[in-house]
């Protein structure tokens, strides 16, 4: 989706057709969280299938196709949504636990005054989700407007959406498709295969754990091939075999992708100097930019 994105970025993703483009209604600058919750803007005039968003902070850390189309099809047949609950994280299993928390939620609090039960119900993280009926995006949208300003409002705005409804979403196991929080500490490595509860993982959520210990740490990895480097910033696992998976993703992705992303100065050069623009574009110096972690 098209925000966040500086323009090399943008090209990049353009020239392979990976890219929802910016509606017009919407800006670059408006919240991460008005965005994401904008997902139906996003695919208006794409063909009608079942959309399967995965947050961009979320690790595949294995191949396995025909898990998510057999997961797809079941949604599709049976439910209006598949979503792995919130289970990861300590002491917060419901919803009435998430706001018992500390978060801010008064416009939520209103919505949910007519309906108690729901703060019962398992508070369900939108980081990964399987949509059959484009709808619930469409109400996503209108709700997430009305809570605009609350702590998380899009991550409350989908709970409330999928709890009122008459068909209570398809539950994912998160051991499975979305471990993060407290679960990452359950993870085990057999011959290069993560489990988590002796169950075969398939998506890691890496940056959630910030809050909930050292899980991960925030490093910078320098990537360099043919004299042109790449800063990496980000939050990188702990865990041995975690990292050098992650590492291996990045040295591969520039190994590939080196001549064009070099053309769109995406990467830059080894000899550009603190206090030179940025080759990036972005009018900074190469200090308050891609060269702010070397």
């Amino acid at each position: 989706m098209d925000f966040g994105l500086t323009d090399g970025q943008r090209k990049f993703l353009q020239l392979r057709k990976q890219l929802l483009n910016l509606p017009s209604h919407l800006k670059e600058s408006d919240h991460p969280f008005k965005l994401k919750s904008s997902l139906r803007s996003f695919l208006r005039g794409r063909p009608a299938s079942i959309p399967i968003w995965v947050d961009c902070d979320i690790i595949a850390v294995s191949a396995q196709s025909k898990q998510l189309i057999d997961t797809a099809n079941m949604t599709y047949t049976t439910k209006r949504i598949a979503v792995a609950p919130d289970c990861g994280m300590p002491a917060a299993t419901s919803i009435g636990d998430y706001i018992k928390a500390g978060d801010r939620v008064p416009k939520f609090n209103a919505a949910v005054a007519a309906y108690p039960e729901i703060l019962e119900r398992p508070y369900l993280n939108s980081g990964l989700v399987f949509l059959s009926d484009l709808q619930i995006i469409e109400d996503w949208e209108v709700v997430a407007r009305e809570l605009e300003g609350d702590f998380l409002w899009e991550q409350y705005a989908f709970n409330l959406i999928c709890q009122k409804g008459p068909i209570r979403p398809l539950m994912l196991d998160p051991s499975i498709w979305n471990v993060h929080g407290e679960l990452l500490k359950k993870i085990t490595i057999n011959n290069n295969i993560v489990y988590c509860d002796e169950k075969r993982c398939i998506f890691l959520h890496a940056t959630s754990t910030n809050r909930f210990g050292r899980d991960v740490d925030m490093k910078t990895m320098r990537i360099s091939k043919d004299g042109v480097a790449c800063a990496v910033y980000q939050r990188l696992f702990v865990n041995s075999f975690l990292r050098e998976a992650q590492e291996k993703y990045l040295y591969d992705f520039l190994s590939t992708n080196h001549i064009l992303l070099k053309e769109l100065n995406i990467l830059f050069s080894d000899s550009t100097r603190r206090n030179d623009l940025c080759p990036c574009g972005s009018n900074k110096r190469f200090k308050h930019c891609h060269g702010t972690y070397l």
